[in-house]
């Protein structure tokens, strides 16, 4: 399957005017609508929470407890998942999770058996994940609400129900590549790949913080698949996520009605953010650490004259550095990717000897190694130093085997016959004549 061409990326506006003919009003396109039908069925809420900004209300609903079918947004119906739907999906999204985060942190190719949860719950819905799979690789445009007028209650997507949903396809593809199926496990990272950028193309900060965690899960299991993913590598290098989340980064001082252009007093937050933005991608990524990341911001709030922000830092920074990590990240898959596709187009059917991209991406001279086996197999690693928050559940193997190791070769050495016992009895009277 052809890959898809990259949407038009966002870009950080210059003056609130640009900010708002960027990100025009819209309503839910009538393939989303489509999802949140399909996804209902497998126990998963997709429509947009109006109070999603906000903190949940003591004594609220459980998401076990029992919700109406559909419920009007914009005067349209939307569809929801019933109390029965939802338990289904609960008792296996334990399960699934578990599955997806043990297989993606195992540094090698071989896939494991999936919890029986998983897999019979995957199997019980094979018409639906097949629908939500057709619905985001025929083309449709996957869009929900966007009103960015009313700052930072304007409504976003359900970040929450989109990654339970992206865990069910990748959990999908690992078990469509563990029973030999790659074609239908690259189908299927590919309806995943184009579910995430219409998330990536949105400009609320928060959807960068889940484009991210999907990103890597995808990243994680393209390196399972034992194919050449012709496509992928670039796609991976092209850093088309990453450019959303800078622009997401960058735009948030236009939430602000009172804001209208990066001049004065009120411009000074939005010049900080862009100064980050800017020092960070002017340096290597391996520059980079946590504490660099906090001198940065100092010296531009000083510049800027707005003490005010402050107090933002630290989960601003901490998204630095997921993304960094998640560029190092694809990067090392790219690389398997690489010599997987070197190693379809070589007539022995072997692993380069050398791999020319090693060291030509991301972090050139941090120490990146390739080390093709005579046992079938090729090792990839990034040897460099790299921190990241405690708060990260999933990180992915810095060093990777790729390949199944071969057997060693049956000797073809004939072993020495087993004497007969009339030569035995020949031999022993030879020689009592000597």
């Amino acid at each position: 399957m052809a890959l898809a061409l990259p949407a038009s990326e966002p870009a950080a506006a210059p003056f609130r005017s640009a900010f708002l003919a960027q990100f025009p009003k819209a309503e839910a396109t009538a393939a989303a609508l489509e999802l949140e039908r399909i996804a209902a069925t497998l126990g998963l809420d997709l429509v947009p929470k109006e109070e999603s900004l906000a903190p949940p209300a003591e004594g609220g609903p459980k998401e076990t407890e029992a919700r109406p079918k559909s419920f009007p947004i914009n005067g349209n119906q939307r569809s929801r998942p019933a109390a029965e739907e939802i338990a289904a999906y609960q008792q296996a999204a334990s399960s699934v999770s578990e599955f997806v985060e043990r297989e993606l942190k195992t540094p090698e190719e071989r896939i494991g058996a999936p919890p029986a949860p998983s897999e019979r719950f995957l199997s019980d819905h094979e018409g639906a994940m097949a629908a939500v799979e057709s619905v985001l690789l025929r083309g449709a445009e996957v869009q929900w609400e966007m009103d960015v007028t009313q700052g930072h209650t304007a409504p976003i997507p359900n970040i929450q129900g989109q990654l339970r949903l992206q865990k069910l396809l990748v959990a999908r593809a690992l078990i469509e590549a563990r029973r030999g199926e790659t074609e239908n496990a690259l189908q299927t990272l590919e309806a995943s790949w184009r579910f995430n950028e219409t998330l990536s193309s949105r400009p609320e900060f928060i959807s960068q913080l889940i484009v991210v965690a999907i990103a890597k899960l995808q990243a994680g299991a393209l390196r399972k698949l034992d194919t050449p993913v012709y496509g992928w590598a670039d796609r991976l290098r092209s850093q088309s996520l990453f450019s959303g989340f800078l622009a997401a980064f960058q735009n948030q001082v236009w939430y602000s009605n009172d804001v209208q252009d990066l001049t004065g007093e009120a411009g000074a937050f939005g010049r900080i953010l862009r100064q980050v933005a800017e020092e960070f991608q002017r340096r290597d990524l391996c520059w980079w650490t946590p504490e660099k990341l906090q001198e940065a911001w100092n010296l531009a709030t000083r510049e800027q004259d707005d003490p005010t922000a402050d107090y933002r830092a630290p989960n601003l920074m901490r998204t630095f550095e997921r993304w960094r990590h998640y560029l190092i990240d694809v990067e090392l898959t790219a690389l398997i990717l690489d010599a997987r596709a070197e190693r379809a187009a070589s007539r022995q059917q072997a692993w380069p000897e050398k791999l020319l991209s090693v060291g030509r991406g991301v972090c050139p001279d941090a120490g990146w190694s390739y080390r093709p086996s005579a046992k079938g197999t090729a090792t990839f690693a990034f040897e460099g130093r790299i921190v990241e928050d405690e708060g990260v559940a999933l990180r992915l193997p810095l060093t990777f085997t790729a390949g199944v190791p071969v057997s060693p070769a049956t000797q073809t050495t004939k072993p020495t016959p087993k004497p007969t016992p009339r030569a035995e009895r020949e031999k022993l009277l030879d020689g009592e004549r000597h």
